[in-house]
């Protein structure tokens, strides 16, 4: 089982908390890779997760990705980003990569606590019952 975190990533303020959590179950091994899904409505919020990205990639290798960076960056300079606001393909469309022995948990950049200490008990409790009644 692999445990892949996700999330739609927007705004500063809130991907700063948000990554106090993340990076404490990279640390743990609560979870085995963290996607950053790129939704930013400006340049300054776009660079902001690039760089977190890369910083805690620098840190936890090969287990912290962005997905639809080059794609949003195009739709912030094209000026054209706040029309797709509500559209979530991007990420619909990334979930193909995934296979049977994933677990994907998906939470917003709103998401501003979760429970390091029991991600993995919930993804394998997930894992092991295909057809929850939640």
């Amino acid at each position: 089982m692999v445990v892949n975190l996700c999330t739609f990533m927007g705004r500063k303020n809130n991907v700063r908390i948000l990554m106090i959590y993340v990076e404490e179950a990279l640390k743990i091994n609560a979870i085995d890779n963290y996607y950053m899904i790129d939704m930013t409505r400006n340049s300054r919020d776009h660079e902001y997760i690039y760089s977190e990205q890369q910083r805690l990639n620098g840190i936890y290798p090969g287990r912290v990705h962005i997905v639809n960076r080059e794609i949003r960056k195009k739709q912030l300079s094209d000026g054209v980003a706040m029309d797709t606001i509500g559209s979530w393909s991007p990420f619909y469309k990334f979930c193909g990569k995934f296979g049977d022995n994933d677990v994907i948990i998906k939470c917003d950049d709103d998401t501003l606590y979760f429970d390091v200490e029991t991600i993995r008990a919930a993804a394998e409790i997930r894992f092991k019952n295909k057809h929850p009644f939640l």
